[in-house]
């Protein structure tokens, strides 16, 4: 499936349209072009995702994940790595109506069990039916997790090239956008449903009044996604308004933090 982009806006749009949600909003900013640059520990630059590429690969991913057997409203965990296909899988999920589910990885806890531990709890708390995770953890979350019966485990790349017919339209306004988790460190995580309205809200908030976004700006962000700063403030407001991001891994933050202004 190919979209038509709409004719590109002059400047960033920090105010959605009344009653838009965060795909309608990618794809009516992904005609400016600009994009996420992600950079390894030395600051070299490891991938590049433009927006309009963002666009063409959530559609792709959003009907392979379909053609799995998953279906709207399933919910799938996304192991939040500090790369473009955290993100494709993300928007791929919105564009399919499931709900996307950013998880931890294993470096937050330190010990295998304990992370063991703790995507159970979330997958026990989200109900998840599939889980998208880079390739060297792919191994320990389908052992973690064996007793789910996911219908997927895997990378993006790993979906198989079946695809399935994408929902008409884009999700409703008070449709669930994603789950986002406490970190359970001290008790059983804790999930809360966030709605597109909620999510779009935010966003406004924030590009607006708060940062007053405008032509040429550019962020830099090193908050890992599974968190919701990290996700909400540095991820989905730039898909939202157009605006480029350098990312690096915490991880390489924490080790080289003069690395963290490519």
């Amino acid at each position: 499936m190919t979209r038509t982009l709409p004719a590109a806006p002059t400047a960033p749009g920090p105010s959605p349209a009344a009653g838009e949600t965060l795909v309608a909003a990618m794809v009516r900013t992904a005609a400016r072009g600009g994009g996420m640059r992600f950079r390894g520990p030395r600051g070299d630059l490891l991938a590049e995702l433009g927006y309009p590429e963002l666009v063409e690969a959530a559609d792709d991913i959003a009907a392979r994940l379909l053609a799995r057997g998953l279906a709207p409203g399933d919910r799938v965990g996304l192991v939040a790595e500090t790369e473009a296909d955290f993100v494709r899988a993300f928007m791929g999920c919105m564009v399919a109506r499931l709900v996307p589910c950013p998880m931890p990885l294993p470096a937050a806890f330190g010990q295998r069990a304990a992370y063991a531990e703790q995507i159970r709890r979330i997958a026990g708390v989200a109900d998840i039916a599939a889980v998208v995770v880079a390739a060297p953890y792919r191994a320990m979350v389908a052992e973690a997790l064996e007793d789910r019966r996911l219908v997927f485990v895997g990378a993006p790349g790993d979906l198989g090239e079946a695809r399935a017919s994408l929902p008409a339209g884009t999700p409703r306004p008070d449709d669930i956008a994603y789950l986002q988790f406490s970190s359970g460190t001290t008790r059983t995580p804790k999930g809360v449903a966030i709605t597109h309205r909620a999510l779009m809200a935010n966003i406004a908030g924030m590009a607006g009044p708060a940062l007053d976004i405008g032509p040429g700006d550019r962020g830099v962000s090193w908050l890992p996604f599974y968190h919701d700063m990290g996700l909400v403030g540095s991820l989905l407001l730039p898909i939202a308004t157009g605006v480029s991001m350098d990312y690096l891994a915490t991880r390489d933050f924490i080790r080289r933090p003069g690395r963290g202004s490519p």
